[in-house]
């Protein structure tokens, strides 16, 4: 028999424990993680699923109003969240689970669900069973996302990735060859990291955005995660002029957070230095990708655009198109 149970905060090592062992698990999806929030508070309505008595599925998520009902939504919190699964479920199981969670969403005055899972890049053993049984139950891909990603076991060294022209630039381009990276360990580090936010909040302004994280929550979580999530800050004879956060959000897959320069028009290759540079680090890791991150233009009208000029700037380290979709339906 399948159980479904509200989160509360004396599962937290229950839950965060079974995300390093789940098969599409990340950071974003660990309770720890989402309290990180300082200036805005979500109603969280997070569940734990149970198969004799075993914890099968997690799903972070938010109660949200729209249009005046209750929607159980993908963490808001994070990048995504979706239905964590365990590894070596069974596809029947997974139909079982979102049969289940419907209705303890209908018990509980629930008139909508809106995920978004873990692209396939972060799966620990590539399974597409979920989505096929979501779109078997009847749910719509009501948003889509592209994210660009690079597979770093293709080869044994970074730079063969890479297009020629882009190898050959960072071998010959005299500025590149001074540039220093530093690697923050903390928020003793407060004042340096104050440096790199203030580019990127600057950064962020030119699009009429603002950054996804706060001063004081970047601070939070540098300290709290100082081996998933690494700070590097960029400086030309000593001068911060740059930098860029990796978080590595579990065994598999790290991604590029924040990639910042302070002056787009002298510094316009060193934004390029810095995903290279990420690239070496995860590899370090032994990780098996690394995602650079969505590619749209929040300003259009339909702010999932996709913004060519970035894909094509990205495709030139080796990456592909990665796929991050949300899925809805009305209960």
């Amino acid at each position: 028999m399948i159980i479904v149970q509200k989160y509360n905060t004396k599962l937290l090592p229950q839950w965060d424990s079974f995300i390093n062992l789940s098969n599409n698990g990340t950071l974003f999806q660990k309770q720890q993680f989402l309290a990180y929030h300082k200036h805005r508070k979500f109603k969280n309505c997070s569940v734990i699923i149970k198969y004799k008595e075993q914890i099968v599925a997690l799903i972070p998520a938010a109660e949200i109003i729209k249009n005046n009902k209750k929607c159980f939504y993908s963490h808001p919190g994070a990048s995504y969240g979706g239905i964590v699964i365990k590894k070596n479920i069974t596809f029947k199981l997974i139909n079982e689970i979102i049969i289940a969670l419907e209705q303890y969403l209908n018990k509980n005055n629930f008139s909508s669900i809106f995920l978004i899972n873990s692209p396939k890049i972060y799966y620990s053993n590539p399974n597409d069973s979920l989505e096929y049984l979501l779109g078997w139950n009847q749910y719509q891909q009501s948003e889509n996302y592209i994210s660009h990603a690079v597979d770093l076991t293709k080869k044994d060294d970074v730079n063969q990735l890479l297009s020629k022209r882009k190898s050959r630039y960072l071998q010959n381009n005299k500025l590149l060859q001074k540039i220093k990276f530093q690697k923050i360990h903390s928020s003793k580090d407060s004042k340096i990291i104050e440096q790199f936010y203030e580019i990127l909040a600057r950064s962020k302004k030119e699009y009429s955005v603002k950054p996804t994280h706060t001063l004081e929550e970047l601070l939070l979580l540098i300290n709290q995660f100082p081996k998933e999530i690494e700070l590097y800050v960029t400086l030309d004879q000593k001068k911060i002029i740059g930098g860029y956060l990796i978080m590595h959000t579990n065994s598999s897959t790290s991604i590029i957070f924040y990639n910042v320069v302070i002056n787009k028009t002298t510094y316009k290759q060193v934004a390029m230095l810095q995903l290279y540079h990420s690239m070496k680090i995860a590899k370090q890791k032994k990780q098996h990708y690394v995602d650079f991150g969505v590619s749209h233009i929040p300003t259009n009208k339909n702010p999932l655009d996709p913004k060519f000029s970035l894909i094509q700037f990205k495709e030139q380290f080796g990456s592909v198109g990665v796929q991050r979709t949300a899925y809805s339906k009305e209960l």
